[in-house]
């Protein structure tokens, strides 16, 4: 039983040790990038990890036998509790963090989509690094990267689907001033209508399912040439794909093709 519990010891000391390291190293990083939130949050962190790492060495320094051991296990369960509140701490700052990469990223700037994407891409993936080194479970870290999830799967949305709603409206209007069977033109009108507005839901209502939907739907458009058509249909395979990846492993899977999304070009019907 001795030996066990030393081994025990041992390994949380261990435990304590490298996630106080790591902690330390991101706060400092954080630091250096000028976010001082996350910065000392790291740092502190790292502190009470490491002091709960050398509690084990100080009490067996003292030699006070039955006592001692118990004030160890003491200390070391106090420690464990410590680290748990560690992880839920980094997974807190974590969401919040991830929160305003999101809302930075949506600011106009004048980069395009691409920018946007790309730019909130790397912080992202720093502070899941910060999760994953402080010990946060898969699970949370997919709960604190779904507003990221989402916001890139309305990007891209709206990148494949803004010349195809373009051309769609000059059709409509194209449609009500020409001439021709009254039923015909309002049943293409409906047709048209009823592709731009079907889903009325808001960015804060949308589910990265629903957006992966809505992107799977653009091959069906209205109105489009076959060769128009044909393109939209390649287009959408490949970025369903890349969602795909990306719901899966909460990574890019081709990151050139997020930093250079390429130009959808739709001619309709004549």
């Amino acid at each position: 039983m001795c030996d066990i519990a030393k081994i025990h010891r041992g390994v949380v000391s261990l435990a304590l040790t490298a996630a106080g390291m790591a902690s330390l190293a991101f706060g400092s990083y954080w630091l250096f990038e000028a976010n001082t939130s996350a910065g000392l949050a790291g740092l502190g962190a790292g502190l009470v990890l490491l002091f709960g790492a050398t509690i084990d060495q100080f009490e067996m320094l003292k030699g006070l036998g039955v006592e001692a051991k118990t004030r160890i296990d003491q200390k070391v369960n106090e420690a464990e509790k410590i680290l748990a509140q560690m992880k839920s701490l980094a997974a807190s700052t974590a969401s919040s963090l991830i929160e305003f990469h999101v809302a930075e990223s949506n600011q106009p700037t004048g980069g395009g989509v691409q920018y946007r994407v790309a730019s909130a891409y790397d912080k992202v993936q720093r502070t899941k690094e910060m999760m994953a080194a402080t010990g946060s479970s898969q699970d949370a870290m997919r709960t604190a990267m779904t507003p990221w999830l989402v916001n890139t799967a309305h990007a891209l949305y709206g990148h494949l689907a803004t010349p195809i709603h373009a051309a769609l409206r000059i059709r409509c209007v194209e449609l009500k001033n020409a001439a021709g069977s009254k039923e015909s033109i309002e049943a293409r009108i409906n047709s048209i209508n009823d592709f731009l507005h079907g889903d009325r839901k808001t960015l804060r209502e949308q589910t990265f399912s629903d957006l992966t939907l809505l992107i799977e739907g653009l091959s069906n458009a209205p109105e489009l040439d076959e060769k128009s058509r044909v393109n939209v249909a390649k287009l959408v395979k490949v970025s369903l794909s890349e969602l795909a990846y990306l719901n899966e492993e909460l990574a890019f899977k081709n990151r050139y093709y997020w930093e250079n999304l390429p130009q959808l070009t739709v001619e309709l019907d004549s």
